[in-house]
Formats: structure tokens, C-alpha cells, sequence
């Protein structure tokens, strides 16, 4: 890890650093710095990762805010003040960021924030890296959420270790910022491919029996699960979510970074989008006044449903009663096609 600033801080002063070594016991650094005639001009920059490795402690502490930020949000277990300094210096501005340096409080964050990503050292106090990946992994709350483990250099013994707790991916120290930041990359773009795959389950979220769920995603069983929960408080229009919350034992907030992470949706649209399917479906199969289908799919607000109906399958309640039964699925799924 010293390496890598080192090399760093001496690139930005336009230096070089060279590494001979007889692999065996001798090994010889040399660095070479051009020379200046004002050590200190005063047009001269900072060097940005010193303020990363020179500020107090709390740099490294959950000083990040993530409230409604638009960001992914990434925690960074790590003891090694360095090590964390360094990733924060890398994925600052790409991600918003919590810290943590034991396992046991790790653990608390993650299950408290949700996070989309975490990236933890394999060694800890209190709960080492294959512990936390293991409980996080085993938990309702995290298990969704992937885990980069930072492990020594073709440390096999971790990397098997790790894929036997449920990691997803591995850095290797000294860790490379390209390497960083392309591993985060394609972990969320997975992600984004797995919503993809659910969007035909969500745009028809129907009651079915978990056992019947095809695969054995928890994601999708997950997904289920509260769509069943939906359906069974659907005419609640006071406190579903809270209901669901307590029914799944998480909090409103966990629920919400959960279902957002999973399908993109938060929950309050995911119970929208469930409800409004309800309501099709009584469209096409009852003859039921479209007052009374708003109310059996959990609306009381008529011309908010009827907003709704319009946004999402491109035609009003109304106009869609109207059309054939037989052209009334045709004519909707054109609308995801």
C-alpha cells in the first residue's frame, strides 16, 4: 500500500521511481525528482491524496452523507487507515461512501444503510471478512448486496474461503485504481441486468404460491414474498408499507433500499405498479364498475387512479373497458415492447 502513494505522490511532483531486485533479498528503490529552483512556487497544487492521508481521523469515519443522494452507495470496511484513504480518494466522486473498520460495526451499517456495494479487508478485529460475508450473505436484509473481499496476492486459500461465504468478487493488495473502479462497474451493471430479467415478473406481479416461483433466486422469492404481502393488504391504503415491514421484519427504510436495489423500484411504486396491474386484470375479466375496481385495487382517490391507469398502460380506465376483451392485453403490452 505505501508503495502505491509513494508512486503516486512522486508522479505528480513529474518524478520517477525504478525497482531492481535480484529476487532473492536485495531490493533497490530508486527515485529520481527534477529540480526545482523554488521548492514552494505558489502556482504549485496541492497534492490532492495527501489531504486523503494527512486530515484527522475522522476521514475515515461515516462522514459521507448518502441521504437522497443519487449515487450508488458503497461501504468500505478497512483498518488500514491508508488502504481506506486510498479507496475513498478513488471512488469519491463516482459513489457515496460509508467506513468502517471492524467487522461487528460493518455488519450494523450495512444492515442499518443497505448499502449497493461493500468492499472489505479479509482481516478485522472483532469479525474478520469471511464472518461478515457469511452473516450478511445469510441475512434477509443484505443478501442482495455483492462483496468485493481484499485479499493478499494470490492468496488462494482466501479466494476459496470467500467463495464458500458468499463472496462476489475479489481485489487483490496492493489494490489498482483501473482495477477499482472496473470491478464496481461491472458488479452494478450485473445488477442492472438482473432488473432487467425481473421486469416481465414485476410489470405482471400477481399472487402465486413462493414454491412456484421458477429458479431459486432468493431475489425473486424475495420479490414475491412482498408481492404477496401487497395482495393481502391491498384495499389498505393507510399503512401498507409498514405492514409489509413488520410482516418481513425489516424497517420501512431497509424494505425500501432492498426493493430499490432488486427491481429498481422503490416500494411505494412497486405497491402502485402491483395495484394497477390488480385493476387491469379486473378490467378484462369482471364487468365491475370502474369505481369499485379502483377501490377493490387499493385506490380512494378516483381521478388519481385514473392518472395512474393512463401513465402506466397509455390509456385511461375508462377507454380501456371499452376495448374488446380479446385486444385488451395486445393492445397494453405494446406499451413494453
Amino acid at each position: 500500500m505505501g508503495l502505491i502513494i509513494t508512486k503516486q505522490l512522486i508522479e505528480k511532483m513529474n518524478g520517477t521511481i525504478v525497482v531492481n531486485s535480484d529476487g532473492m533479498n536485495n531490493t533497490v528503490f530508486t527515485v529520481s525528482l527534477p529540480i526545482r529552483h523554488d521548492s514552494h512556487p505558489e502556482s504549485q497544487e496541492p497534492i490532492s491524496i495527501s489531504k486523503q492521508i494527512t486530515g484527522n481521523h475522522s476521514l475515515i469515519s461515516n462522514n459521507y452523507q448518502i441521504e437522497n443522494s443519487e449515487k450508488p452507495v458503497v461501504l468500505i470496511v478497512e483498518k488500514n487507515r491508508d488502504l481506506c484513504c486510498y479507496l475513498i480518494s478513488i471512488l469519491k466522486d463516482k459513489y457515496a461512501l460509508l467506513t468502517e473498520i471492524n467487522g461487528e460495526n460493518a455488519i450494523k451499517t450495512a444492515q442499518e444503510k443497505i448499502p449497493d456495494v461493500i468492499i472489505s479487508d479479509v482481516t478485522l478485529p472483532l469479525l474478520d471478512g469471511f464472518q461478515l460475508c457469511e452473516k450478511l450473505k445469510s441475512s434477509l436484509a443484505t443478501n442482495h448486496i455483492p462483496i468485493i473481499l481484499l485479499t493478499l496476492m494470490h492468496s488462494k486459500e482466501d479466494r476459496i474461503k470467500g467463495i464458500k461465504n458468499g463472496a462476489d468478487a475479489f481485489l487483490s493488495k496492493p489494490v489498482y485504481e483501473e482495477e477499482v473502479l472496473a470491478l464496481m462497474d461491472q458488479l452494478l451493471s450485473t445488477r442492472k441486468q438482473l432488473r432487467e430479467k425481473y421486469n416481465p415478473f414485476i410489470r405482471t406481479s400477481t399472487h402465486r404460491e413462493e414454491k412456484d416461483i421458477d429458479g431459486n433466486s432468493a431475489n425473486m422469492e424475495f420479490l414475491q414474498r412482498v408481492t404477496n404481502l401487497i395482495y393481502k393488504e391491498l384495499t389498505n391504503t393507510e399503512n401498507i408499507i409498514e405492514k409489509i415491514s413488520s410482516e418481513i421484519c425489516l424497517s420501512s427504510s431497509q424494505l425500501n433500499r432492498k426493493m430499490k436495489a432488486i427491481s429498481g423500484l422503490t416500494t411505494t411504486n412497486y405497491i402502485l405498479k402491483t395495484r394497477l396491474n390488480q385493476a387491469q386484470k379486473l378490467l378484462i375479466h369482471t364487468h365491475k364498475p370502474i369505481g369499485d375496481i379502483a377501490m377493490e385495487s387499493g385506490f380512494n382517490d378516483f381521478a388519481y387512479f385514473s392518472r395512474s391507469f393512463k401513465k402506466e398502460f397509455g390509456m385511461t380506465p375508462t377507454t380501456f373497458q371499452r376495448i374488446p376483451t380479446r385486444n385488451k392485453l395486445t393492445d397494453t403490452s405494446q406499451k413494453f415492447n
